[in-house]
């Protein structure tokens, strides 16, 4: 009996077709969970766990634990990993979470209502204007559900 040739070689491209497609199969069946699996930020070992995230929230006008605003927007100033969830609240008791984290490149949001996604998108950067008695935090040059800069919050000044 003589070997033919070449049998390995076919044997290897051929694994390598059929891992390809599996592999497309997986995500034209499981697209949702697979982009939640690898959904962006905190991907290497420096993760944030969800117990240290800040959380700045807005009831109607009152507003607690700003300073943790302007905390995040000091880390993305010396190029430091953060997340902040920005939650608002709604005059029928909707729950807005804008969840914003920093990884490096540009600033991720993910906003959902009532625990239902609604958008994400991703921001180059996030800014304070002061201009009169109010204070706002902008999101710049953002691109993806969302283009171009949004108001996440407002404030008034004190004196």
């Amino acid at each position: 009996m003589t070997k033919k040739k070449g049998f390995i070689p076919s044997l290897l491209f051929g694994s390598i077709i059929l891992c390809t497609i599996a592999i497309v199969a997986f995500f034209v069946f499981q697209g949702d969970k697979a982009r939640e699996i690898i959904k962006d930020g905190f991907s290497d070992d420096e993760q944030v766990s969800q117990t240290n995230v800040e959380e700045v929230i807005n009831e109607h006008g009152n507003i607690s634990n700003i300073e943790a605003l302007d905390t995040f927007i000091d880390k993305l100033k010396d190029k430091q990993k953060a997340k902040i969830n920005v939650i608002h609240y709604g005059i029928e008791g909707q729950r807005v979470v804008e969840e914003l984290t920093y990884n490096g490149d540009g600033v991720h949001v993910y906003r959902s209502v009532d625990e239902e996604f609604i958008e994400e998108y991703r921001c180059e950067n996030v800014v304070t204007n002061e201009e009169g008695q109010k204070k706002q935090y902008i999101l710049k040059q953002c691109t993806g559900n969302f283009t171009g800069d949004t108001v996440i919050l407002s404030t008034a000044i004190e004196d």
